[in-house]
């Protein structure tokens, strides 16, 4: 194999490492539970997820927490609050790969 072969295999590798971290975090159903209930509110803090999941906090934020280290959402801090948001950039390259 030649280094341009090699350096091609470096990147698909971490490319697969990636897609594979990705399908990790979304196949949870809490986790999916979560997503939908974030892209039906635009964005939640944990606390609202919380309720309306009825799921302590700390279950809540460890999902999250995975969802995030996957890039799949974004948060942002609103008062004393973290906002929770999709990130339908790396949703949709997700969905584009699985079009015919």
């Amino acid at each position: 194999t030649t280094a341009l072969e090699k350096r091609e295999l470096e990147i698909e590798t971490e490319g697969i490492r990636k897609l594979a971290s990705l399908y990790h975090a979304i196949d949870h159903p809490t986790r999916i539970a979560i997503m939908k209930l974030i892209h039906a509110n635009e964005s939640m803090s944990v606390m609202e997820i919380s309720d309306k999941m009825q799921l302590d906090k700390e279950t809540v934020s460890q999902h999250l927490g995975i969802l995030r280290r996957a890039e799949l959402v974004h948060s942002t801090a609103r008062s004393r609050f973290r906002y929770y948001s999709l990130n339908y950039k790396i949703l949709n390259r997700l969905c584009y790969r699985f079009d015919p």
